[in-house]
């Protein structure tokens, strides 16, 4: 199936498995063909979204930073680290409440098996919360 061409002089035709562009050269003579498979299209596509959020200000997810800190302690600068009791949690650079305590459960670090790099750590929270909201992002207010 052949579209026909649009104004911008591009033609695009849908094969078994790739997609065919003919781009008219600047004079209006002719066409350049370039061809792609399905899995480059989709990338494509997914690049175009992508670059078309960000032009807009939306971005993807991406994983939370959390700080796990004792407000008030300078720490020290002759050794590894300090001892410290955390009184401060803040995701994503906001404190939350923490007067009813912070109990932390669990620090891991999950790696590739591959190479056996670190991809990422993980942390396990319990917090005190005033509201939990569970839903579809239709169904918010």
């Amino acid at each position: 199936m052949t579209t026909p061409p649009p104004e911008a002089g591009i033609r695009v035709i849908y094969g078994a498995g790739y997609v065919a562009l003919d781009f008219q050269d600047g004079n209006g003579q002719g066409f350049r063909s370039a061809a792609l498979t399905e899995a480059a299209v989709d990338q494509l596509s997914r690049d175009l979204l992508t670059a078309r959020r960000q032009a807009f200000g939306i971005l993807p997810p991406s994983a939370a930073v959390v700080e796990i800190i004792e407000r008030g302690n300078p720490g020290t600068t002759d050794g590894p680290g300090s001892v410290f009791i955390p009184n401060d949690v803040r995701i994503n650079g906001v404190s939350v409440y923490t007067t009813g305590g912070v109990k932390i459960h669990e620090i891991s670090l999950v790696e590739r098996n591959e190479q056996r790099q670190l991809e990422m750590a993980t942390v396990t929270l319990t917090l005190p919360v005033r509201r939990v909201t569970v839903a579809a992002e239709g169904d918010l207010p």
